[in-house]
């Protein structure tokens, strides 16, 4: 198969994605396996003498049984732009990945995706955002795709799988490489419950070049691009523009001028992004994509999938018939005022209520 071919490709050294471009453009199929380096430099002129050798060396059958066995000891899984399951709006850009290395739910490839993106020293506010927009959008059906970065990143994979979503990992790494270190816990999760992907072999290491070519594959797979945080030079910045290329639309959340973080997100908004303040900001200019179904409430009319802890439940109980103070709720679940305060934030981040003005709570009956 020629996803075989390409399988070797990937892996070949000082044959980079431009150089498979080009082989493909002129043709290649199975028959390439096995030549040695004189029939590589024949059949396809332009390649330099490293290259050729490169190819003789690793276009083996015995190279690519020995990568297939790797990937599935590791149970990762490579996709080509021949196979079913390569996400279709990958592949309308320029210069797609000519190999996906995939860990977990395959399935979210073929759901609608929002890139989430920001800086990675995120202020108060910008986590704040995050963690309020994100979960609005997980209920609307959204998957959710970004980085793993520190930072937006992570609180919006975060926050996705506590409002019992999925999230899309793009790495800037091999898929077995964890970077940063501190969000081993995150990739873990991910892996379980979303799905991790990467161009780069198994064993890559992260290499600040690969950043910037990964944001073309977040913004590749997505509706749309969200930026919270973001410096007047940064990379998520380069994910917007390379979303405007790619024919995306692009999302900016406003932040004070005062603030270094929101000049490329205030700049972004001036050239054109759509300010965000809610969800629906967002959903309403997509009236042609298809979403999933809201989940299935159970009987304490909370959506299965999402963890309620006792106290939560007992929260969302008091709020069931009207808004509320938070001293009345303070008062009829017997509950301290911190802990009080930590699950109210952890139930509003999951969209179950909503804060209102003069410290009013109010539950969220069904998905706005």
């Amino acid at each position: 198969m020629i996803q075989d071919v390409f399988l070797c490709l990937s892996i070949t050294p000082k044959v980079g994605w431009s150089t498979i471009d080009h082989l493909n453009q002129v043709g290649i199929d199975q028959s390439v396996f096995n030549l040695d380096k004189i029939q590589w430099k024949k059949r396809y002129p332009f390649l330099n003498d490293n290259q050729a050798l490169a190819l003789s060396e690793t276009v083996t059958k015995n190279v690519l049984f020995q990568q297939k066995k790797k990937l599935e000891a590791l149970q990762i899984q490579a996709l080509t732009p021949y196979d079913p399951e390569y996400p279709p709006l990958l592949k309308e850009i320029f210069n797609p990945p000519w190999v996906l290395y995939a860990w977990g739910d395959l399935t979210l490839l073929s759901r609608p995706g929002l890139g989430v993106v920001g800086s990675r020293k995120t202020t108060h506010y910008g986590r704040h955002v995050t963690e309020k927009l994100v979960p609005e959008l997980v209920h609307k059906g959204w998957v959710i795709v970004s980085g793993l970065a520190l930072g937006i990143d992570a609180i919006s994979h975060e926050s996705t799988l506590r409002a019992g979503g999925k999230t899309v990992a793009v790495l800037g790494s091999g898929i077995d490489v964890i970077y940063p270190k501190n969000n081993r816990n995150l990739y873990e999760r991910i892996k379980e419950q979303g799905l991790l992907l990467s161009e780069y072999p198994p064993g890559t290491p992260a290499i600040p070049a690969y950043f910037p070519q990964r944001n073309r594959i977040i913004s590749g797979l997505s509706h749309g691009i969200i930026v919270i945080e973001a410096a007047k030079k940064s990379g998520s910045l380069i994910t917007a523009h390379l979303a405007l290329e790619q024919g995306r639309d692009v999302f900016a959340i406003p932040g004070s001028i005062f603030d270094f973080q929101s000049v490329g997100t205030n700049l972004l908004i001036q050239q054109g992004a759509k300010l965000v303040t809610n969800a629906l900001d967002i959903v309403d200019e997509f009236p042609h994509v298809s979403l999933p179904l809201p989940q299935e409430k159970n009987d304490h009319g909370l959506n299965e999938g999402i963890m309620v802890e006792d106290i939560e439940k007992e929260i969302l109980e008091v709020l069931k018939f009207e808004k509320k103070h938070m001293n009345e709720i303070l008062t009829l679940t017997g509950t301290s005022m911190t802990e009080l305060s930590h699950y109210m934030l952890k139930l509003e981040m999951k969209g179950f209520i909503k804060a209102l003005p003069g410290s009013f709570y109010q539950k969220i009956s069904s998905f706005e």
